[in-house]
């Protein structure tokens, strides 16, 4: 007769530790989401960078951006921000609290997004983005919500969503297909 001892894996403090720093990437980012949402629909665009801004503070002062993400985030800012200048430049969607002087740009408060988004890549969004079926699906699904959620709270208008939610489900799959790559890249 075989005894086996039965043995329970306790998590270590650096794997718990490593837990609570992915939750409170994710609710970072979601506050960062919130408040650029909710200050833009309202008129005030300043608070979203300010969010961000103190999300990547938290981040360099807990230290868990590496240096090697530095280029990565700066990158999916400007393209990011480029990506959605693609859709306010042809019509697709109205930004509020955008550049009086400079319409056809994606605001502040988009690059902001941009920013806390590119924050969550190597940490809460890892795990989701290792497979690039997953990583294909959740782009192609959340963030075409992202838009519908800010355009419930008046941040942004879609115009023609037949044509608009088609490029959105794309583009997002194609952007969270990139990040896949990159992490499989990063990670060698």
């Amino acid at each position: 007769m075989n005894h086996r001892s039965k043995s329970t894996v306790t998590p270590s403090p650096t794997h718990a530790s490593a837990r609570v720093d992915q939750w409170l990437n994710a609710m970072g980012y979601l506050l960062v989401w919130w408040i650029a949402v909710l200050g833009a629909a309202q008129g005030y665009a300043f608070v979203g960078p300010i969010a961000a801004i103190a999300m990547l503070l938290w981040h360099i002062l807990s230290k868990t951006i590496q240096k090697k993400e530095w280029p990565f985030l700066l990158k999916t800012v400007f393209f990011g921000t480029l990506f959605d200048t693609f859709f306010s430049f042809t019509g697709l969607i109205q930004y509020q609290s955008g550049y009086s002087h400079f319409p056809f740009l994606a605001p502040l408060w988009i690059s902001a997004l941009w920013l806390g988004f590119s924050m969550t890549i190597f940490h809460s969004f890892r795990t989701w983005l290792s497979n690039p079926l997953i990583a294909i699906g959740l782009g192609g699904i959340g963030g075409p919500l992202s838009y519908l959620g800010a355009e419930r709270l008046g941040a942004v208008v879609i115009q023609q969503p037949m044509v608009t939610i088609p490029l959105l489900i794309v583009g997002w799959a194609g952007i969270f297909f990139l990040f896949h790559r990159s992490i499989h890249k990063r990670d060698g």
